[in-house]
């Protein structure tokens, strides 16, 4: 179990696509990537089991679309969630993909990433597709891995949230400029 630190969820909803969940905890000035897990074809529940489980429960975050209510549901997945025991649940508002994915640009560069229980993770961030759009001059994605859309989503989460941030000079920033041999 996960005590003294801020642990961050954010998920990608699926069913026939992948449910993916990003899992991380903000330790001093430091963001820690440190779990994810996804699946097809599973309900709700054990995607909770598995959160309360492993002693994830600290702030949820859904997409825009966690708070619909479709037909055939027992009310949206937001509250479903509640109703399974995770508390602290925000759902986001809807963000462009371009800037998600800029955000998520800046989060693997700066975040610490556990390569073990996220190895599947990095795999769908590996295997994100875009290509060049000639009549915009931006990027249009070919296909987007599900894990990559809930790494946004955590990008996303993390900036609403208040990333941590180095206050003042950086006594380090001489030697980021200049490398560590000067």
């Amino acid at each position: 179990k996960k005590t003294g630190v801020d642990i961050i969820t954010a998920w990608d909803l699926g069913r026939a696509d992948s449910t993916c969940i990003w899992v991380s905890q903000i330790v001093g000035l430091q963001i820690r990537i440190i779990d994810y897990k996804s699946g097809n074809f599973e309900g709700l529940d054990h995607y909770a089991d598995w959160i309360k489980t492993n002693g994830y429960n600290g702030a949820h975050y859904l997409p825009h679309d966690g708070a619909h209510e479709r037909l055939g549901m027992k009310g949206s997945i937001k509250n479903q969630l509640w109703e399974m025991g995770l508390k602290n649940i925000q759902v986001m508002e809807a963000m462009s993909k371009e800037a998600g994915r800029k955000l998520a640009r800046s989060l693997i560069k700066e975040s610490y990433i556990d390569q073990t229980r996220c190895k599947d993770g990095i795999q769908a961030l590996r295997h994100e597709k875009a290509e060049r759009d000639d009549k915009t001059g931006g990027w249009k994605e070919i296909h987007e891995q599900d894990g990559a859309a809930a790494f946004r989503y955590l990008a996303q989460a993390l900036e609403k949230c208040g990333k941590p941030q180095v206050r003042g000079e950086d006594p380090f920033a001489h030697q980021a400029r200049t490398g560590w041999m000067g």
